[in-house]
């Protein structure tokens, strides 16, 4: 990363502290700081030139050097350079040493508490992750303060955090051995310290190789085949390179132990494909074969390594191994051995590792040599071979059922593919002559068939009627169990052998296989077999494996059927119409299946619970079936008409099972006596309202809700809320009572006048929630009446007696019904110094006191009365004022520009609290000394304000006043009535050459002159550095006041050949680095210089 520009203070530190041989640059400045009282170290490497995103190893050391005065000292500079990391893409220098990228950071701070204690200084080979151990003190190097995250840099002092956690307090753990001979070894290389036993990792090239070296040598001690970086999310860097320290500091014993460890773990991948060396030391081997050439390290590791192949592994001859040279094994390679056989080189490997010329169960690698004997021995076996699908041609068979055969031990095979599975081989040779020997093994010396004896069948087609393997019917043939009655002569194959049926059916039966098949007890059971797969798999039954597969054991259909039940079978056990009758009698009496669904698909319960559960539901279905109906039985519209409901609410009422009923085959009935009792212990909302003396039952329910009596059903379950009568009716009785005592109580205080929020209201002149706040601010008093809450009349009376709402006082500015007259007389009685007793936000508007506000009114108006009895000819003129309305429209100009004529103090005016107003001799005045450019036209006959400005432009009058100040332009009528009558006697004037093209420039002409962008030139006149008059529409530039404004500044544009530049952008930066700033900058789009300063800097450039 690029250094920033340097923005040091111009004077080292006052305060000097020494600095330390291995102290970096940054380290120095942080305490060179801290020890002169800077606090903030943010800025401190702000100031020494590190932006956002910097590091602090980018600070330059030299100048920490000169302003931490550590170069008063010889070669002082030197050292705080050499101490300080210097950095490239790739490495991290540090004295003589250079670190990869990734093995050095100063991200965060890493220290350790007793070197701190000792000398308060920070250590550089701290900061490489790989040191985590103090060599000197043996314990682990800290990296938290006990903040949330670590400290860095620019947040931190020498010895502690900025939130006051002490780096020297930290907790001192004990580290391992080998760490610490690591961070030994890293510290005295990089400060150049003797080492005498790291000899081997001294011949590397820098301390960085060394490290890296050390990493994949503790990677493939610890979990070869984990990967570096798993490794050091789990372990960290140190405790891996430390394992490889220790692995190269008991070289070459502590390596061969590695090398054994790999060779004996090459056998976890069962697919990995390589073999030989590679397969032995996987990528370890090409590490060690990359590892520089030349070098004691690289040659010590090589040497060991092929010391230990030959002893260990087999090696592929001409081969090297480790990058050495090639070994030469005794033997025939597999090329020529191939050859020798026939058969091609891709052929012969699974061949010969089939057969056991190339030991297949080695997981160390294959030989490319092979002994010669062997290989002719098997040369003679293959000689004449003949694969399955040809001896398969020649049984008359399936291969497949060759496959068999060989199984059996009927056929011989010198290669059998299903041997070698884990290498994935398929290749079948069998002997040439297997067919042949099989068929004279069974024909020898039997007769030849005539063709007319019909008991006789080939075997091959006896086995598939009695339903026997073939190669079962070949054994008991061979042993002499079943015999051979014939031979066809015409036949292929097995096909020429014939055995009689009745031979074949006297044959003792096989053995029964012990136990079911999982479709055998589904039948049996009446099951699924998915479910008895499932059952299977939890458990459920007892099994056990019968050679490859696993059959339930004998006796366990009969154990499932007497535990457990399925739907079915319960629904036929106890005649219901089907499976999801028996659930729902199950759920509802609160028996829940055996194994959960959806795991499993079919429904099964434990008969100890369901049995029972069933039983009592049918018999209490045959006791309801068989109970005797009621003579007079209700349906369910007589039974709604005898209880005073709805027929959908009775039939909600029986569904709830809270009314008895008697089911039919399509309905029930309901007795008479049930409704009865029914009505007679429940009482309906609408009844209790009735009770009340209301309409509505909703007055009933809030009163027993209030009451607390729970209703027995409602909504949503039953449209009519239904009560206990006697709790309700009680609570109704209750209510009623206290109802009675409180109308008592309002008659007796009926005689009381009260008045309603809304007259109250009107007496007072405030709005109804305004009383609500007064009353609470006990200002009012409140009676109860029934529901309402009245105010009485004595209070209001005396409210308003005592007290004055400020609205209440508009009449007296004139204003009798006192619209919007609140806040000025809040506003005059503040004034006055009356304080209200209510105010704004508590109460929503304001309120005096009646006397005091009176009082200060009347003092106020005297004042005033007496000022206008003083001055009767003021009096009389006031009486002759207008609106400034009026005034407008006497004038002909707009309100707008009425306004900032008033603003502008053109027109003088008379302010009052509820208008403006202006006399007539203010209007004359105005008449006589000004004059609008629309009245202008009028005079000399234009149809345009713009036409009347152009001609006053040309004949040299300019205008009194114009934008922004005013809307428009103002001109003094004597100048124009004496400019327009000379016009009026000689036309000529207008004729002469114009005078705008000799002393006036438009807006558009001067960015023209400039160079610049046309927003530039009004931009100019709104800051002030451009005088300009605006002409109608158009905006003119006086031509002496653009030559003192060019005189006065530049624009950056105008010196791009002199600074050399092809943009007036460089020439604002060089104008920067010499200290000249734009005028306006914030105000104006384009950078804009005084002539006099760019001009000084161009000379002294040119000098």
């Amino acid at each position: 990363m690029a250094k920033s520009k340097i923005t040091s203070p111009r004077w080292p530190y006052p305060g000097r502290v020494p600095h330390h041989a291995d102290e970096p640059a940054y380290g120095l400045l942080v305490r060179t700081a801290y020890h002169n009282g800077s606090r903030l170290m943010y800025t401190v490497f702000e100031k020494y030139g590190l932006c956002k995103g910097q590091t602090v190893w980018d600070v330059d050391p030299d100048i920490v050097a000169r302003f931490c005065q550590a170069d008063l000292v010889d070669g002082g500079a030197d050292a705080v350079r050499a101490a300080s990391p210097r950095v490239d893409p790739k490495h991290v220098a540090i004295f003589d040493e250079r670190f990869l990228r990734d093995q050095f950071s100063v991200l965060h701070r890493r220290w350790c508490p007793a070197c701190l204690e000792e000398k308060p200084y920070h250590r550089v080979w701290w900061d490489t992750p790989y040191v985590s151990a103090c060599p000197d003190h043996g314990i682990r190097i800290v990296e938290n303060c006990g903040c949330a995250k670590p400290p860095k840099w620019r947040r931190s002092y020498p010895t502690s955090c900025t939130e006051g956690h002490d780096f020297r307090e930290s907790p001192r753990e004990p580290a391992p051995p080998w760490e610490i001979a690591l961070s030994r070894y890293i510290r005295d290389r990089l400060l150049g310290r003797p080492r005498p036993g790291d000899a081997l990792l001294d011949s590397l090239p820098s301390l960085g190789d060394a490290i890296a070296a050390l990493d994949r040598i503790g990677q493939a001690s610890l979990d070869e085949k984990a990967g570096l970086m798993k490794l050091r999310r789990e372990l960290g860097r140190a405790a891996i390179a430390a394992e490889g320290y220790r692995i190269i500091a008991g070289f070459p014993v502590e390596f061969e132990r590695l090398l054994d460890r790999l060779v004996a773990d090459d056998g976890k991948q069962k697919h990995d494909r390589r073999w030989g060396v590679e397969k032995a030391y996987g990528n370890f081997h090409i590490w060690v074969g990359e590892l520089p050439k030349d070098n004691a390290f690289g040659d010590a590791l090589r040497s060991v390594i092929r010391d230990h192949a030959r002893a260990n592994v087999v090696i592929k001859s001409g081969h090297a191994v480790a990058g050495g040279a090639a070994f030469d094994l005794p033997g025939i390679d597999m090329a020529t051995a191939a050859r020798a056989m026939g058969v091609t080189f891709e052929r012969f490997r699974p061949i010969a590792s089939a057969t056991g010329l190339i030991p297949g169960d080695s997981l160390r690698g294959r030989p490319a040599r092979l002994d010669a004997d062997k290989v002719d021995e098997l040369a003679a076996k293959l000689k004449g071979n003949k694969s399955r699908q040809q001896i398969a041609k020649e049984l008359d068979i399936a291969p497949l059922g060759v496959a068999k055969l060989i199984r059996a031990g009927l056929i011989p095979a010198i290669v059998d593919g299903k041997t070698d599975r884990e290498n994935r081989l398929n290749i079948w040779i069998l002997p040439g002559a297997a067919a042949c020997d099989l068929v004279e093994r069974l024909v020898a010396g039997k007769p030849a068939s005539s063709g007319e004896n019909e008991d006789l069948i080939p075997i091959t087609i006896a086995h598939k009627i009695f339903r026997r393997p073939l190669s079962e019917l070949l054994r008991l043939v061979l042993d002499g169990t079943l015999s051979i009655r014939a031979v066809d002569p015409g036949a292929k194959g097995l096909n020429r052998a014939l055995v009689s049926k009745s031979d074949a059916t006297a044959m003792p039966g096989r053995p029964p296989r012990p136990g079911l098949s999982p479709y055998e007890f589904a039948r049996e059971i009446g099951l699924h077999a998915d479910t008895v797969h499932q059952l299977i798999a939890n458990d459920a039954v007892q099994t056990e494996a019968t050679g490859r597969v696993r059959r339930i054991v004998d006796g366990e259909a009969e154990r499932f059927r007497a535990t457990y039940a399925t739907t079915t079978a319960l629904s036929k056990e106890f005649d219901l119409p089907k499976g999801r009758s028996v659930m729902a009698v199950l759920n509802a009496a609160g028996v829940r299946p055996a194994f959960p669904r959806p795991s499993f698909r079919q429904v099964i319960y434990l008969r100890a619970d369901a049995e029972p559960a069933l039983a009592a539901a049918v018999a209490e279905a045959a006791r309801k079936k068989n109970s005797p109906l009621p003579a007079n039985g209700l349906d369910r519209y007589d039974a709604a008409r005898r209880m005073g409901l709805d027929a959908f609410v009775v039939t909600r009422l029986v569904a709830e099972k809270l009314l008895p009923a008697y089911k039919l085959p399509r309905g029930f009935i309901v007795a008479p006596d049930d409704a009865d009792a029914f009505m007679r212990a429940h009482a309906t909302s609408t009844e209790l309202a009735k009770r009340m003396g209301k309409k509505r039952a909703a007055a009933s329910i809030a009163v027993l809700r209030r009451a607390g009596v729970a209703p027995v059903v409602g909504p949503p379950t039953c449209s009519v809320t239904l009560y206990p009568r006697t709790a309700a009716e009680e609570a109704i009785d209750a209510h009623i009572g206290a109802g009675l005592l409180i109308a008592e109580i309002n008659e007796q205080e009926s005689a009381e006048p009260v008045l309603t929020a809304i007259e109250a209201s009107k007496e007072i002149r405030a709005m109804p929630w305004m009383l609500g706040q007064l009353a609470d601010a006990g200002f009012l008093e409140r009676r109860r009446r029934g529901r309402g809450l009245p105010f009485t009349r004595d209070s209001v009376a005396r409210f308003k007696k005592a007290y004055v709402l400020a609205n209440e006082l508009g009449a007296l500015i004139g204003r009798p019904d006192g619209r919007k007259g609140g806040k000025t007389m809040t506003d005059l009685l503040t004034d006055l110094g009356v304080e209200p007793v209510c105010r704004r936000p508590e109460f929503q508007t304001f309120v005096f006191r009646r006397d005091e506000a009176v009082e200060a009114l009347a003092r106020h108006f005297a004042t005033q009365a007496d000022k206008c009895a003083s001055d009767t000819a003021t009096a009389e003129a006031r009486a002759k004022l207008v609106t400034l309305r009026e005034a407008q429209r006497r004038l002909g100009i707009s309100s707008n520009m009425g306004s900032s004529l008033v603003r502008e103090g053109f027109l003088r005016v008379e302010k009052h609290p509820s208008t403006i107003l202006v006399s007539p001799d203010e209007i004359a005045r105005f008449a006589a000394a000004y004059i609008t450019p629309d009245a202008i036209a009028s005079m000399i006959g234009k149809q345009s304000a713009i036409a009347a400005t152009t001609l006053l432009t040309r004949l040299g009058v300019k205008p009194v006043a114009g934008p922004p100040q005013l809307r428009f332009q103002l001109f003094d009528r004597p100048v124009v009535e004496h400019a327009i009558s000379e016009w009026k006697r000689d036309p000529s004037i207008e004729k002469r050459p114009s005078r705008d093209a000799e002393d006036f420039l438009y807006a558009g002409d001067v960015a023209r002159r400039l160079k610049t962008i046309d927003t530039m030139v009004p931009a100019l006149i709104q800051a002030g550095l451009l005088r300009a008059d605006t002409t109608g529409k158009a905006t003119i530039i006086a031509r002496v006041d653009f030559d003192a404004f060019q005189s006065e500044y530049a624009m950056s544009n105008e010196f791009m050949d002199a600074f050399g530049v092809g943009h007036a952008k460089g020439v604002t930066k060089a104008l920067a680095v010499h200290g000249v700033t734009p005028v306006a900058a914030d105000r104006l789009p384009r950078a804009l210089f005084r002539r006099k300063e760019v001009e000084r800097v161009v000379r002294g450039m040119r000098r």
